[in-house]
């Protein structure tokens, strides 16, 4: 839904001939890297093709079958790899739209901050003091709105950071939903163990 407004949206569809009568807006609200709410999308688009594609409708219920498989798998995986990672309940700071994701992982956020045009002296100050009273282990930044905001804020109080993906294709190797998130969890993890 958020896309909605957007101008490079706008001009897709004039670029394609405005085919407004094709266009549906998917309101699936979250990240759609949470697996939970990608299903919600999977259901939701199948929905949307087979209103108005019905003469497919068995092919988009079986495709749409099979990705709720696979996302269900990946899912699980990626569960017991946070689950061994031991992270439940760790203090993090991160970007706002690395927040759900977060959260979903099983960290504690004690804080978000937004892109880094947004974040004044007096507002890494107050992070700073946040995460040290707070005792957080990671800052966790989003590739597309600011791929090193918390860096200089964990090395002031000692934390960990990593720099995530919220689309796939964001980083190399993640042209799958599954690939994309393994690869966050992955990155997170290393993230800290390094510390």
């Amino acid at each position: 839904p958020w896309q909605k407004d957007q101008a490079v949206i706008h001009n897709l569809l004039t670029a394609a001939g405005n085919l407004q009568e094709v266009v549906r807006l998917v309101p699936v609200k979250g990240n759609w890297l949470i697996p939970h709410i990608e299903l919600q999308a999977i259901t939701v688009i199948k929905d949307i093709l087979q209103d108005i594609n019905p003469e497919q409708r068995d092919l988009y219920e079986a495709r749409a079958q099979e990705r709720i498989e696979a996302v269900r798998a990946a899912g699980e995986e990626i569960r017991r790899q946070l689950e061994q990672a031991d992270i439940s309940g760790m203090p993090v700071i991160c970007a706002a739209m690395q927040k759900e994701f977060a959260i979903w992982a099983g960290f504690q956020v004690v804080d978000s901050y937004g892109r880094p045009d947004e974040l004044t002296p007096g507002r890494m100050a107050e992070l700073v003091t946040e995460a040290k009273e707070q005792g957080v282990k990671l800052f966790i930044d989003n590739l597309q709105s600011g791929k090193d905001a918390g860096q200089g804020m964990a090395e002031d109080v000692g934390a960990a950071q990593v720099t995530i993906s919220n689309f796939v294709s964001g980083l190399p190797e993640t042209d799958s939903w599954e690939d994309t998130v393994k690869n966050n969890v992955a990155m997170i993890v290393e993230a800290l163990q390094g510390r």
